[in-house]
């Protein structure tokens, strides 16, 4: 089985993930997507974009929202769905936890406020939540949750339930 990998994957960052499929015996082969991170040879209609936690997603939504909305929209032209995985060390396993996440900007943003600062609300874990419930409903998109040492056999499961 032939697993496509992004390009513009950082190198070094998702070993985790590599271990895994190497020892699954999957051949990892690096390649520009238009969409997503990952792909199986064969399979046209899934991509799997992984996200390191909750803070790089909350910065894709929130102030990258036009290119992801751009990524999600070829994707769905070209009839593939894109599934989010999000991994995370809180232990949040679905988009109704998502409420319990703690923004780490949060204190900085607070002491600041509290002295008088006038910028931008922090993203809140219910807010990051409906933001991203309004995402899916109009973008086709999916998010998913794990820890990194999970990532790499739910990537591969999705992809694999989808041929």
């Amino acid at each position: 089985m032939i697993l496509y990998m992004d390009t513009r994957q950082q190198e070094g960052k998702h070993e985790l993930k590599i271990q895994y499929w190497k020892s699954q015996g999957i051949e990892l082969v690096t390649k520009k997507l238009d969409y997503g991170d990952y792909m199986l040879e064969g399979n046209d209609t899934l991509s799997i974009d992984t996200k390191k936690d909750f803070t790089e997603i909350e910065g894709n939504l929130i102030h990258d929202h036009k290119r992801l909305v751009r990524e999600c929209d070829r994707a769905e032209e070209a009839g593939v769905r894109l599934i989010f995985v999000v991994e995370n060390e809180c232990g949040i396993c679905n988009l109704a936890q998502v409420d319990s996440w703690q923004n780490p900007r949060y204190w900085a943003w607070k002491f600041k406020h509290d002295r008088g600062y006038k910028g931008k609300e922090c993203t809140s874990g219910p807010k990051l939540r409906r933001i991203m419930e309004t995402f899916e409903r109009r973008h086709n998109a999916t998010f998913l949750f794990t820890s990194p040492e999970q990532s790499g056999r739910l990537v591969l499961d999705l992809l694999r339930q989808d041929q």
